[in-house]
């Protein structure tokens, strides 16, 4: 089974093991902004892959999200494709918010 946690990006600095209240994102009674989920991948370093995180791969870079049509983790610039090709091969360079 895989872990579920998230992290926040707050406008300043990315919160880590963030404590979801009705669908916001709270870490020691501060309030985060829009909370990422852990996907339950690490890239080929073994670092451990969130939604909104950056993955370079094939020489390209991947935004990874998640799909609500698919209901999958995958990432944005392809075809629909399972995020477990990219994480085994690729690795994190960053995230949308601090890239």
């Amino acid at each position: 089974m895989r872990e579920i946690k998230f992290r926040a990006w707050d406008g300043k600095v990315m919160r880590q093991n963030v404590v979801l209240v009705d669908g916001n994102a709270f870490k020691n009674e501060v309030r985060a902004g829009k909370p990422m989920q852990y996907t339950g991948l690490k890239d080929r370093n073994g670092v451990e892959i969130y939604e909104s995180d950056i993955i370079h791969y094939d020489n390209e870079r991947y935004e990874v999200y998640w799909s609500e049509d698919w209901a999958m983790f995958t990432v944005k610039g392809c075809q629909v494709q399972a995020l477990m090709r990219y994480a085994s091969y690729g690795e994190v360079v960053g995230n949308v918010y601090e890239a």
